[in-house]
């Protein structure tokens, strides 16, 4: 088992994924659906972001490639309306994917997934480039949520208390 609570075959991860259908869905609007790229190396992961922003009635595409999200992007600025992106991604980072992102959609919400805490220099990095939030794992999936209805005004049928952006959320993988 890893510090997560996953175990090297992870199963924690298919456990979570299972665990989503029960998971209230919100309408889809009458308008085009909102979509989400994620970007994160661990397709197992990616896989689980993906299954997670789907919950809300958004269109999710995820690459574990971050050359080949960024060619999404560039594509197609206007296809997203946030981008949900792993820090650590082989040879590149979830500040080149946010670069692109913002290069080509300035004002684009991005969320930076992050496993280690981040040192003061990332910070400054991350706020140069334009992540709005940073996301630590292992994170409960409701906190994903929240992360993302708050950074795009997306309903929920859930209410919420009212609290300011928060600018770092971390917390438990699983409820």
């Amino acid at each position: 088992m890893n510090r997560h609570g996953a175990r090297a075959d992870g199963s924690a991860v298919r456990r979570l994924e299972l665990g989503l259908s029960a998971c209230p869905a919100t309408p889809v609007e009458q308008r085009r659906a909102r979509r989400a790229l994620v970007v994160d190396d661990e397709r197992a992961l990616m896989t689980v972001v993906c299954r997670v922003v789907e919950t809300i009635g958004w269109v999710s595409d995820g690459y574990a490639d971050p050359a080949e999200a960024i060619a999404s992007l560039v594509s197609d600025p206007a296809a997203y309306d946030i981008v949900l992106t792993d820090l650590r991604l082989g040879d590149q980072t979830g500040l080149d994917v946010a670069t692109a992102a913002v290069r080509v959609r300035p004002g684009i919400p991005v969320i930076l997934l992050s496993g280690a805490p981040l040192s003061a220099a990332m910070w400054d990095a991350a706020a140069d480039v334009g992540v709005q939030m940073v996301l630590y794992k292992p994170f409960h999936i409701h906190e994903l949520l929240d992360a993302v209805r708050s950074l795009t005004d997306a309903p929920s049928e859930e209410p919420r208390p009212s609290a300011p952006r928060l600018a770092v959320l971390s917390g438990a993988l699983a409820d």
